[in-house]
């Protein structure tokens, strides 16, 4: 893979009661190979964000982690059938989240990765949505 890369995010979110929320990011990063897969780091900026947000993904073989500085951080882990407690940092507090993998599916192809995970989000032991996350990084 090559060390320049295009991070293509899609992100559907759907929470009880509203309709479902599609988040869209494409930008520019790098990418190193890991001994068991790769990490790809890029920056995005949020609507409303006027400060820049560094991503990092760490990609290996059945497993996912998302990693966001800034303002509102997060190191976000997906494994197919497990959960996983994680912080999420606000300017106003940091909340406990769980992270429920239902589907994870990586599949490394010669011209990029493309990587599928389905996912349930919890705090305080209610469910906030189940979120669909399509990453495509070429």
């Amino acid at each position: 893979m090559n060390d320049k890369v295009t991070v293509r995010l899609t992100g559907i979110h759907t929470r009880a009661g509203a309709r479902s929320e599609r988040i869209e990011t494409k930008a520019e990063g790098s990418c190193r190979t890991l001994p068991d897969g790769y990490e790809i780091v890029y920056e995005d900026r949020s609507a409303g964000e006027k400060d820049s947000i560094t991503n990092t993904l760490r990609i290996c073989s059945g497993r996912l982690e998302m990693i966001r500085s800034g303002a509102y951080g997060s190191h976000m882990i997906f494994e197919e059938e497990n959960e996983h407690h994680t912080d999420y940092r606000t300017p106003y507090g940091v909340m406990d989240m769980v992270i429920r993998t239902d589907r994870l599916v990586i599949a490394e192809k010669q011209d990029g990765i493309r990587v599928e995970t389905e996912y349930t989000l919890e705090m305080n032991g209610q469910e906030l949505s189940q979120s669909l996350i399509v990453l495509e990084i070429a």
